[in-house]
């Protein structure tokens, strides 16, 4: 039991730097933005697109359920698959 506490320090220093040498790295990296404004934006973006087309085409069907999406990506709430939900 003895012998285990003159480990101890040195398995605790040993973890303190290591997790330093792996995480430390991290300094310099800028900051990850989660917001997904931006997203939406493209989004919507490329849903005006694919409604340009779809009035090009005539596609009445795929005009009104892009128009749909567009509402839903300026309210902030995108468009969600039921299909795909768990």
């Amino acid at each position: 039991m003895k012998r285990f506490r003159s480990i101890t320090p040195g398995v605790c220093i040993f973890l303190i730097v290591l997790t330093w040498l792996v995480f430390g790295q991290t300094i310099r990296h800028e900051l990850v933005n989660y917001d997904d404004a931006p997203t939406f934006m493209g989004a919507s973006d490329a849903a005006k697109r694919g409604l340009q087309f779809a009035v090009e085409q005539q596609n009445a069907e795929l005009r009104e359920e892009l128009e749909q999406n567009i509402r839903l990506y300026q309210t902030g709430a995108p468009y969600r698959d039921a299909g795909l939900a768990k």
